[in-house]
């Protein structure tokens, strides 16, 4: 038998590469597999921040700044006396960092039925059997809304006629649409409804909904047992000062039937979504990587298999067993590294197209997707331990008589 030979580290690549390009078909569902893990791992790890990103900016948006206060009934069922709506709106608004605060008073379901006849308060339009009523100040309205309407009451005087703002999908049921001013009869008492509420989204509620004058609720008797409601928006970073005060701005004399709420910090409820976001993500990817190993090991495995009679011969001329070991080696490490950069390719190509679809800013790591390729190569050399090892094993004498 000849003496071993030694194997230069450039030849063991050109041989690898030479036996890869006489089975290309026989490369091409490994290669697929790898490039499909990569992607689908590297695209599900920027879409995922990218989102968690979307998300928190959406939470400081519309969370960061709110305080809501219920007031709790007595002990015997009354509803505490506080000041009224208008005069609580400005002192609650007089506490440093709030920039709008409301009343809010839910009341009973009542009959509403839009008025055709202004001489007639029977209605004779539609009718929605049962519709939530509430009352709101002024300041609940427009912390709401965003606005007041026109005609709605503006002072500490009271309303000095029944007006009322009513919910888009309402307005729609009672074939209103948008035609403001109208008149409805709510429980057989007309009302002139001033505004429709088309942007209540801290209070989607209302879309559905009748809102007046809480001096108007209580004096038609429409109010009900439900606890009043104080709605405060703070600047960023107030939430938690305001909230500490307002018990005893809102009722002085027994603070402690006053129920502060502060939504939570919004970068604490981000991170724990982002926690089980982040583990989901890592799952997939775990799952995308295994099917990418299997597929590598088993081309590879089958490659050796069917290549048996030529690795025998190439022992029989002098290849020791490590020779044939980082042949397959190479030859695992050319296919994860090829399906690396092809996956970093259509990786980049998806997250781009989602993240422009979804209208966010893309939060790419780039660290990431650098090593991405590396990744791939350490894949297939792990793929390519047992078939390695299958080929190291192979019998010189055996395999040239299978010949």
């Amino acid at each position: 038998m000849p003496e071993p030979t030694r194997l230069r580290l450039r030849d063991q690549i050109i041989e690898a590469r030479l036996t890869l390009a006489a089975s290309r078909r026989r490369q091409v569902p490994a290669l697929l597999a790898v490039a499909t893990s990569v992607a689908a791992a590297l695209t599900i790890f920027s879409v995922a921040a990218s989102g968690s990103a979307a998300l928190n900016n959406e939470l400081l948006r519309l969370r960061a700044t709110e305080v809501t206060a219920t007031v709790r009934a007595s002990s015997d069922g009354r509803q505490v006396q506080i000041a009224s709506p208008p005069v609580l709106d400005s002192e609650i608004a007089a506490i440093e960092g709030v920039t709008a605060a409301g009343v809010l008073l839910p009341g009973r379901q009542t009959e509403v039925r839009q008025i055709r006849d202004p001489l007639s308060t029977s209605g004779g339009g539609p009718s929605v059997a049962s519709t939530n009523v509430y009352g709101a100040s002024p300041g609940a309205l427009r912390l709401i809304t965003g606005h007041l309407p026109p005609g709605w009451p503006r002072g500490e005087s009271g309303p000095s006629q029944r007006v009322a703002t009513i919910g888009s999908v309402l307005a729609r049921r009672l074939g209103i649409g948008r035609r403001v001013p109208t008149t409805i009869a709510v429980n057989s008492v007309p009302f002139v409804v001033v505004g429709v509420i088309e942007n209540a989204e801290r209070r989607p509620e209302l879309y559905e909904s009748i809102v007046m004058p809480p001096e108007l609720l209580v004096e038609l008797g429409l109010g009900g047992d439900s606890t009043q409601q104080v709605l405060i928006t703070t600047r960023r970073g107030w939430a938690a000062a305001v909230g500490s005060q307002l018990a005893n701005v809102i009722y002085p004399g027994d603070p402690t039937r006053i129920d502060v709420v502060v939504q939570p910090e919004p970068t604490r409820l981000s991170d724990a979504i982002s926690t089980r976001t982040r583990s989901l993500v890592l799952a997939v990817a775990a799952v995308a990587w295994a099917t990418g190993l299997v597929s590598i090991a088993g081309t590879v495995a089958a490659g050796v298999n069917e290549r048996t009679p030529e690795l025998a011969l190439r022992r029989v001329f002098g290849a020791r067993p490590s020779h044939l070991q980082r042949h397959v080696f190479t030859e695992s490490a050319i296919l994860g590294l090829s399906g690396g950069i092809i996956g970093c390719a259509v990786g980049w190509t998806a997250t781009m197209i989602i993240v422009k679809y979804r209208g966010w800013w893309p939060v790419i790591n780039i660290e990431l997707w650098a090593i991405a390729p590396l990744g791939g190569v350490a894949t297939g050399l792990l793929a390519g331990i047992l078939p390695a090892r299958l080929a190291s094993r192979i019998d010189p004498a055996v395999g040239v008589r299978r010949d």
